[in-house]
């Protein structure tokens, strides 16, 4: 069993994964940290049964950047940067997703899986309320997650 201890410091967070039957570091790291209004956690984002690192950085008028980390062969590695209201896990398809907000009529929705190469984009969705449009940008996993344009459309353009 892992455990994960971290201490804050002004500009940011030193981390230690210990283990837990005997108390031994096996991985120190540091990550940065801006004016984020919330602290590190970890969830479960891909159910999986290891957690991931959730680093909230910075907090603008909506949206929030985080760095993502995932364990991988015991230690907690690099898995890419998000920016939006939350990053939370799609019952219905698996995926990863995280809103955002980019004006008072435009919001978006990114769709991710988390593989062993980090967080990888399966689309990006962008709706414009005054133009009652939706743009959809495939990512590179975009095939291999089973998703389609039309559908996801559809559901977009419905919520206009």
């Amino acid at each position: 069993m892992l455990g994960l201890t971290y201490a804050a410091r002004e500009d940011g967070y030193d981390f230690t994964l210990l283990a837990l039957e005997d108390g031994e570091a096996l991985q120190s790291f540091d990550e940065e940290r801006g004016n984020a209004l919330s602290g590190p956690y970890l969830e479960d984002l891909d159910q999986d049964g290891d957690p991931e690192l959730i680093v909230p950085d910075f907090t603008g008028n909506v949206n929030t950047a985080y760095r993502i980390r995932q364990l991988i062969d015991g230690r907690f590695e690099p898995a890419g940067e998000v920016s939006g209201l939350g990053l939370e896990r799609d019952e219905e398809s698996g995926l990863l997703g995280i809103s955002s907000r980019s004006s008072a009529v435009s919001y978006g929705y990114h769709a991710y899986v988390l593989s062993d190469d980090g967080l990888v984009l399966v689309y990006a969705l962008e709706s414009d309320l005054a133009d009652r449009a939706c743009v959809l940008t495939p990512g590179p996993a975009f095939d291999a997650a089973g998703q389609t344009a039309d559908a996801l459309l559809s559901v977009c353009e419905a919520g206009l």
